[in-house]
């Protein structure tokens, strides 16, 4: 099965995807790559754009390092934790063995908040306790399942597996000897995902919907500062006590309701299934955040680090960042090891049991379906020479034909087709495009930041690691602002090509490894403000009522551009073809 697997994280800003080689006593990293997504690819473990994220996934196999990935691999993937519902099932002891998956189904479909027919599902009996015996119940929607097996088979790259995204997370940590009960906390942008592992058995899971950006957007609206200077006071603040008092405080109180959640969780949870919870690893980007594992730790009154790949660190790469890859190294893990919570495997056995099921129906069957078709067909024949029985007469007797009078044909021209030149409009008020909105203006459409990263490399041995960075940055920014239409650009859309932000992001390798003649490559995040074409449309409509659905097409001038804060704004002439 692991042969030639590729582990692949797909979340909604970004592709992982890892290798691993097996050796004596373990594996090492054979090959990894990370790609960034664009906001509009997929969100919330759901695909909105196929081909972007097809382009996507063969842009990272042809990027991997050391060496690509071959196209020939097959994948193991997992879906995210808000797309499937994990939960230990407790039952009464008396209940058969035979019948015990029938009546966790029947459980499960009166607590899901989802059709059960819409679900994949798998059940796992675990070890009876004195007075109750215990099913785990994993499933996913078969839908977001199936739309993940889509989009490798079009590319012809074949699915080994799919689990959970807390599966396969924590498949990739080291873990201690002794099997303490586990609760796995993955703090990431959007939400958080709280997973109690028992015997590294997955017991239950809950989605909250507080991560990093809460703290990142409450520092910009505090402080007045731009997003790019939010991020940076969150990974080098954050919540250590020994920095800016200000940003630890707005941290905390971002992820005080968070805490709340989790310690209603962990004592129901205890309450409920008389076990205790020993210990907290914290794994996701804002796991990274200065003082994260203790401030979790004092609040939670739990004995808490930070996640550590099962990996000794010898046999990862150099500059590998790992808190990055934790899903696509358990991932990669999970295609040599196996897992339980594989919702592939169980797609495929029932597609198999249908298949077997449809065949033995068609086989009891045509015998009769080849009798009626011959049946029909007789009748058909027989109709059809009653119908033309003077047309077959003629045939016959062909002397008893009479002559057939040739009407002569009259071509008639079409007329021909006008084309209607499209009309112009040119608005010459200006148009206030910004981030925030303001209602005391009639010409205004609301903007949004749009935001994605550039890998860029330059090898000369002639320059210092400072200037080969300073002539990537320079050469990507005016890169990107002559490829943004055709490369970067969102569909229906219209971003204006103006740089607000371009920050510098991971370098390999790292200034302190660098050495005089090296290739140096950085990844480039970019923020640039968009907004939608409809908007403009509706905005134009409104002002003339006439050019109402007429509308098909318009390109903009640039007259001035500000920016308060975190806050940017444009002011836009507008030339708008109707028809």
């Amino acid at each position: 099965m692991a042969k030639n697997v590729v582990g692949i994280d797909i979340s909604d800003f970004s592709i992982e995807a890892l290798a691993l080689e097996k050796k004596k006593g373990g594996f090492k990293v054979e090959s990894y790559a990370r790609f960034r997504l664009s906001p509009e690819i997929v969100d919330d473990g759901r695909i909105l754009d196929k081909q972007k994220l097809k382009d996507a996934i063969l842009k990272m196999f042809a990027n991997a390092k050391p060496i690509p990935f071959n196209q020939s691999r097959k994948v193991f993937l997992s879906i995210p934790e808000s797309q499937t519902f994990s939960r230990v099932l407790s039952l009464p002891k008396n209940i058969k063995d035979k019948d015990l998956k029938k009546i966790a189904i029947d459980k499960a479909e009166e607590i899901i908040p989802e059709s059960i027919d819409r679900l994949t599902a798998l059940v796992k009996v675990l070890p009876d306790t004195d007075n109750h015996k215990h099913i785990f119940y994993s499933a996913a929607e078969t839908e977001v399942v199936k739309n993940f097996i889509n989009i490798f088979k079009e590319l012809d790259i074949e699915v080994a597996g799919i689990t959970t995204e807390t599966v396969s997370s924590f498949a990739g940590l080291k873990k201690n000897k002794d099997k303490k009960n586990i609760l796995l906390l993955d703090l990431g942008a959007r939400t958080t995902i709280a997973s109690i592992f028992i015997e590294e058995c997955l017991c239950s899971s809950i989605n909250i919907n507080i991560g990093g950006e809460n703290i990142t957007k409450a520092i910009v609206n505090k402080l007045n500062i731009s997003y790019s200077q939010a991020e940076d006071k969150k990974k080098q603040i954050g919540l250590s006590s020994d920095g800016d008092g200000e940003t630890m405080l707005i941290s905390q109180g971002q992820l005080q309701p968070l805490v709340d959640e989790l310690k209603v969780f962990i004592k129901y949870w205890q309450e409920t299934n008389k076990k205790t919870i020993e210990q907290v690893i914290l794994v996701g980007g804002l796991s990274q955040m200065k003082g994260a594992d203790k401030y979790f730790g004092d609040n939670l009154n739990l004995s808490t680090q930070l996640g550590w790949p099962f990996i000794d660190a010898k046999d990862l790469p150099a500059g590998f960042i790992f808190s990055k890859y934790i899903n696509a190294l358990g991932l990669a893990k999970l295609a040599h090891k196996g897992t339980d919570v594989d919702f592939y495997k169980k797609l495929s056995k029932e597609k198999k049991a249908k298949d077997k099921k449809e065949s033995g129906d068609s086989k009891f069957s045509k015998k009769s379906i080849i009798s009626i078709i011959l049946i029909i067909i007789l009748f058909l024949v027989a109709g059809a020479m009653f119908i033309f029985r003077n047309q077959l007469t003629t045939l016959i007797y062909p002397n008893n034909q009479e002559q057939e009078i040739i009407q002569p044909k009259i071509e008639v021209e079409p007329e021909p087709k006008i084309e209607v030149e499209p009309e112009i409009l040119k608005i010459t008020e200006r148009i206030f495009v910004s981030t925030a909105e303001d209602i005391s203006k009639d010409n205004f459409i609301l903007g949004e930041i749009y935001s994605f990263s550039v890998d860029k490399s330059l090898l000369d041995p002639g320059l210092s690691y400072t200037d080969l960075l300073a002539n990537l940055h320079t050469q990507s920014d005016t890169g990107v602002l002559i490829e943004l239409a055709d490369e970067y650009d969102r569909e229906e859309y219209y971003t204006i090509p103006k740089i607000l932000v371009s920050q510098l992001g991971e370098t390999d390798p790292l200034e302190a490894a660098f050495l005089p003649g090296n290739e140096l490559k950085v990844s480039i995040l970019y923020s640039f403000l968009s907004f939608k074409m409809s908007d403009l449309e509706a905005y134009v409509s409104n002002k003339n009522p006439e050019l109402q659905d007429k509308i098909i097409g318009a390109y903009y001038k640039i007259l001035g551009y500000q920016e308060s804060g975190a806050n940017y704004s444009f002011d836009l002439e507008a030339v708008v073809q109707y028809q």
